[in-house]
């Protein structure tokens, strides 16, 4: 997959080993990956939009004050 057409995806996993392993298996599928260990510093990443996310793939259970759930209906609410 070329630059031009190369989809990217934001993790938001707060579990480094489950991160790691994800963000190797779509990295080999010609995916570009964004990693945030939580919901704030996801909320971050979008307002910056350095990149297009074409995706957004969370943990429900990020072990933080908000669940995935609730960051999700944030993200929706400022895009």
């Amino acid at each position: 997959m070329n630059e031009t057409n190369q989809k990217s995806i934001l993790l938001v996993e707060d579990e480094v080993l489950i991160a790691l392993m994800t963000i190797q298996q779509l990295e080999k599928r010609g995916y570009h990956l964004l990693h945030a260990q939580g919901g704030e510093i996801a909320i971050e990443l979008i307002e910056q939009n350095l990149r297009k996310i074409d995706l957004i793939l969370m943990d429900i259970d990020l072990g933080e004050l908000k669940d995935g759930t609730e960051i999700a209906e944030e993200i929706s609410m400022r895009s």
